[in-house]
């Protein structure tokens, strides 16, 4: 059985662990904690196993070939070289940690080329086999011990920390790829099939082990059924520390860049158009005919059915949209969806009217709660709000609390994702032309 060490990064528990096991080391953690590692190790190593090479995975590496000359280490061929000669990394690392290199990773030494052995993917090696999974990195590997089936897959599946319903995808600058991580969601499961595929099993508690190099633990921003990417750059490193007085945000997008306009996802509507803005940094949203909604998901979800989240997103109907069908336009946030449930807030902005609506119909009579309120604004941005904790449901527009519902069974709204959505009520050809901005996810502090 593998052996988790928890490094205690900081002095902190659950954000760096290290997986033991026959003498093999997963991804041994920084130098800042090599002694905490090295008192946890039930033997002598005679290799380590590197999912790749960031310093929170394997800073140790030239420390710990240093004590122990005969160790072996497996890494991608892409990432070798910076092994022996890091400081091309130890620059790229730089950008992002500054003067807090030293205090958070503590010493990276080369590893000598005599110790390396370069993977390709598709290998066995010390009774592993061994898939290629970039995204996180380019040089990303994930290894599936054939005794056991336990998958070691490093970063590639997300991160969750326990008690958390949540998990996120740690995503630090400057290599990562949105594409090919969504790609390697799909060939692990199948290069790694006796794992029980490995996705699915991070959403069962007690198979979270399975996903060893999450360690239960590393501090980082979600995985989506197909593998999310969410742009949390730094909490890797600095902890999950952004709480508020919410909660503990968990996810935000502003739409800055194109990396990041690709992580909102078209799930819902046929006739839709979609649309980065360069200029004011949001998406542009055309629903080409209604009736009909596009709804878009962002890179997280919660980890068991129905979680307790915080969502919000700025939404704007824009002015391209005919004057006719303005009253009719809507936009909406939508938690705890799925296939056949959600809960979602609606608001038709043009009628200063907001809606909370819950699939399947029932919950006790409280919904849909309908209302209007000035807090609505026309022609401006509006600020949805929509929070489900337990059976209590939350709604607000613009800070202001419009409608609160207790559900009485909250178990028929068990879908684990976030939506947010524009949509037209009316019959027609024309457009519904809006904009989305600012998503934030929080969940509660544990």
């Amino acid at each position: 059985m593998a052996n988790l060490i928890d490094c205690m990064h900081l002095g902190r528990d659950r954000v760096i662990g290290a997986y033991e096991l026959d003498g093999l080391i997963v991804d041994p953690g920084p130098s800042s904690c090599l002694e905490t590692l090295l008192a946890g190790l039930e033997s002598e190593p005679r290799a380590l196993l590197l999912t790749h090479i960031h310093l929170d995975h394997a800073g140790a590496s030239g420390s710990l070939v240093e004590r122990f000359p005969k160790l072996r280490v497996y890494v991608h061929e892409v990432g070798a070289p910076h092994l022996v000669d890091p400081e091309k990394l130890l620059q790229s690392a730089s950008r992002l940690y500054g003067d807090d290199m030293e205090r958070l990773w503590g010493e990276v030494l080369p590893v000598p080329a005599a110790n390396v052995v370069a993977l390709g993917g598709g290998e066995e090696v010390e009774g592993f086999r061994v898939a290629y999974v970039p995204g996180h990195a380019s040089h990303h590997v994930a290894y599936l011990h054939e005794a056991t089936g336990d998958a070691y897959v490093g970063d590639v599946a997300g991160v969750r920390i326990p008690p958390r319903q949540f998990t996120v995808a740690p995503t630090p600058p400057p290599d990562i790829d949105v594409e090919a991580w969504e790609r390697s969601g799909r060939s692990a499961r199948a290069a790694l099939a006796g794992a029980g595929a490995l996705l699915e099993k991070a959403r069962r508690e007690r198979n979270v082990r399975r996903l060893a190099t999450l360690h239960g633990a590393r501090m980082a921003p979600a995985r989506r059924t197909r593998l999310a990417v969410v742009l949390l750059a730094a909490v890797l490193a600095l902890g999950l520390a952004a709480a508020a007085l919410a909660g503990v945000t968990v996810y935000t997008n502003n739409f800055s860049g194109r990396a990041e306009a690709k992580q909102l996802k078209h799930i819902e509507g046929r006739h839709c158009d979609e649309r980065w803005r360069r200029k004011a940094k949001s998406i542009l949203v055309e629903v080409k005919r209604g009736p009909g909604r596009c709804g878009y998901r962002p890179p997280v979800e919660g980890d068991t059915p129905g979680p307790d989240h915080d969502f919000q997103a700025e939404v704007k109907l824009l002015r391209a949209t005919p004057v006719g069908i303005r009253r009719s336009a809507y936009m909406a946030v939508a938690v705890r969806s799925g296939k056949s449930s959600r809960y979602e807030l609606r608001i038709f902005p043009k009628k200063h009217k907001y809606e909370l609506r819950r699939t399947p119909a029932g919950g006790g009579g409280g919904f849909p709660k309908k209302g209007t309120t000035r807090a609505i604004k026309v022609n401006k941005p509006n600020v949805l709000r929509l929070k489900a904790v337990g059976n209590t449901v939350t709604a607000r527009v613009n800070s202001k609390k419009v409608a609160q519902v207790t559900d009485s069974n909250p178990g028929q709204v068990d879908g684990r994702r976030l939506e947010v959505l524009v949509g037209n009520k009316r019959r027609t050809h024309k457009d519904v032309v809006a904009s989305l901005d600012n998503l934030k996810l929080q969940v509660p502090s544990p």
